[in-house]
């Protein structure tokens, strides 16, 4: 069960790796109550210092999204739906506070993602890349492709 305290934890993460379109953390606290199944977190000390997160999108939201005529910050609550198969998802991030990069956690993390994306019926997967390493990772893991710009960075589709 994560808290508003985790949340904060997991803002503060977004801005020491410099990603982009950070949602606030009451923001995203009220879509993990929501949606839990949406986030998975590592501790250390009890601590969130790293996660990764995703969105399941009814299809007309996910098209949008795709092609550049809303952005992640216009996703409302109503939007999400996790219970329509097969599942439209966005992976909004995956990321590793500085301090603790280097030791397999964003390996841990993206097992995790990979199993629950085993789990669920999926249509589509698509990411919004706005670092070097998130690159890496759509690519290198998970063979996603480049399909376009996005408001702050570039759109992988797998």
């Amino acid at each position: 069960m994560l808290t508003l305290r985790d949340h904060k934890d997991i803002e503060a993460i977004d801005h020491a790796v410099g990603l982009a379109d950070i949602v606030p953390a009451e923001i995203a606290f009220a879509q993990y109550q929501k949606f839990p199944q949406y986030i998975c977190v590592v501790r250390n000390r009890g601590k969130v210092v790293g996660y990764t997160c995703m969105l399941a999108l009814k299809p007309d939201v996910f098209y949008k999204y795709k092609s550049g005529k809303i952005t992640e910050p216009e996703i409302k609550i109503d939007d999400i739906d996790f219970d329509t198969k097969p599942a439209h998802i966005l992976w909004q991030a995956i990321a590793v506070h500085p301090k603790y990069q280097g030791r397999g956690i964003a390996r841990e993390l993206i097992e995790d993602f990979k199993n629950r994306l085993n789990e669920m019926q999926v249509a589509e997967l698509i990411a919004e890349c706005s670092t070097p390493a998130g690159v890496k990772i759509a690519t290198k893991y998970f063979g996603m492709k480049p399909f376009g710009p996005s408001a702050n960075g570039q759109i992988f589709v797998g």
